[in-house]
């Protein structure tokens, strides 16, 4: 016997993709203009930081470029790290669903507490907070099966360990979102998909700029962990805005060296 919750998410995936974006727009939207409204209030910025129209085409072309590089078959799992209210876990999720790729699992990493303390002293600790029911919830109003969508709560430097990759059964991955804003998460989060890219992975870095013009965060994070593992190569091959001409965000595909 179903549940609601099931109902809806089945009820969502058998709409037209046109409505099905539709529909998120407009959720998207409403979400804006609250975060408007709080805003002028004086409440704290919920960190509703996404541009579908910008996003999307990057995805669709990883997407692509994978089916026809590797077989749609052997497209290995996505591992989102900054789940933030899950929107472009979702998102990524329903592009999945449209591309016939229902073998690809989805897995959300994020302390569901906030930034950890910053080394580099750019972010203020327990920014960004999503609370862990807000985001469930969310993810249940965009449709998602969790029997492929798994989240792991707390911060990385307690749970990204061997026994986790084990335990959630990762052997492969070929899409990775870094989204945690700090160097120091994003080192972490690389170094736990380094034993898992096994031959190529297009790794999208969701908060690139400024800070990289300065060489801190992401790209800091991602500069030294190409120099610790030589047999990557990474080309980039996109950028995207959250506003018009800020690249915030940057896109490579990363393949490992055949022995």
């Amino acid at each position: 016997m179903t549940t609601p919750r099931e109902s809806l998410q089945i009820v969502f995936s058998r709409l037209p993709r046109w409505l099905r974006n539709s529909l998120r727009r407009t959720r998207w939207w409403l979400r804006w203009a609250k975060w408007r409204l709080l805003a002028h209030r004086g409440y704290p910025n919920p960190s509703l930081f996404i541009n579908e129209g910008e996003l999307l085409p990057q995805f669709r072309e990883a997407l692509r470029y994978l089916q026809e590089k590797m077989g749609a078959e052997n497209i290995g799992d996505l591992l989102e790290f900054g789940v933030c209210q899950g929107t472009s876990l979702g998102l990524m999720y329903d592009e999945l669903l449209d591309a016939g790729l229902n073998h690809v699992r989805l897995f959300g990493f994020d302390s569901f507490a906030g930034l950890p303390h910053d080394v580099e002293g750019e972010w203020e600790e327990g920014r960004f907070l999503a609370h862990w029911e807000d985001v469930v919830d969310s993810l249940d109003q965009q449709g998602i099966d969790w029997k492929r969508v798994s989240l792991v709560k707390g911060f990385y430097e307690d749970t990204l360990t061997e026994e986790l990759i084990a335990e959630l059964g990762l052997h492969k991955v070929s899409l990775i979102m870094i989204d945690c804003d700090l160097y120091s998460s994003a080192k972490e989060a690389l170094d736990f998909c380094e034993p898992l890219i096994l031959d190529e992975a297009v790794v999208f870095f969701d908060d690139w700029n400024p800070l990289a013009k300065a060489n801190k965060g992401e790209k800091r994070a991602f500069d030294e962990f190409l120099q610790e593992h030589p047999e990557f190569e990474a080309v980039a091959v996109g950028v995207y805005d959250y506003t018009p001409g800020d690249q915030c965000g940057k896109v490579f595909r990363v393949s490992r060296a055949r022995a």
